[in-house]
C-alpha cells in the first residue's frame, strides 16, 4: 500500500480557504451595489438631459409655463436622484475598499499555507523516495548477499 501524504494543517488551510470564498462572496455583494448605483446615476443622468431635452423642443411658439414647471421638477428630481446615487456609491466605494482589503490579508494568510503545504509535501515526497531508494538498496544487497552464498558453496 502507497504512502499517502496528509498536511498537518489542512483543517486549517480549509478554513481559510472558507473564510477567503466567504468574503470573495462579499466582495462581489458590495460591486453589485457599486453597479446598481453606477446604474441609478446614469438613468437619473439620462432622465434630467432627456426632460432638458424636452423642453427646449417646446420653447418655441406659446410656452405654457405649467408644462415648465412640471419639467422642471423632473429635471430637478433627476438631479437629486444622481446626487442621492452619488452618496450611496461613496458609501459603498468605501465599504468595498475595506472588503477588498480584507480580502488581500484573508488571501495572503491562505497563500502562506499553500506554500506551507508545498514544502511539506515535497519533503515528504523526498522522505519517501529515499525510503524507497534504500528499500531497494537492500533487496540489491540481499541478492548479492544470496547469490555470493550460492558462488561459495558450489
Amino acid at each position: 500500500m502507497a504512502a499517502r501524504f496528509r498536511f498537518s494543517l489542512q483543517v486549517v488551510l480549509e478554513q481559510r480557504r472558507r473564510a477567503e470564498r466567504a468574503i470573495q462572496v462579499e466582495v462581489a455583494k458590495i460591486q453589485a451595489e457599486r453597479n446598481a448605483a453606477l446604474a441609478d446615476i446614469e438613468r437619473a443622468r439620462v432622465g434630467a438631459q432627456t426632460e432638458r431635452e424636452h423642453v427646449r423642443q417646446r420653447l418655441h411658439g406659446r410656452v405654457d409655463p405649467q408644462m415648465l414647471r412640471h419639467h422642471a421638477m423632473g429635471e430637478l428630481g433627476g438631479h437629486r436622484r444622481a446626487r442621492e446615487a452619488a452618496v450611496r456609491l461613496a458609501a459603498i466605494d468605501a465599504r468595498l475598499g475595506a472588503a477588498q482589503e480584507r480580502l488581500r490579508g484573508a488571501a495572503a494568510a491562505r497563500e502562506a499555507l499553500d506554500r506551507l503545504r508545498e514544502r511539506e509535501f515535497a519533503r515528504w515526497r523526498d522522505a519517501l523516495a529515499r525510503a524507497e531508494e534504500r528499500e531497494v538498496d537492500d533487496m540489491n544487497l540481499m541478492r548479492r548477499g544470496a547469490h555470493a552464498d550460492d558462488g561459495s558453496r558450489g
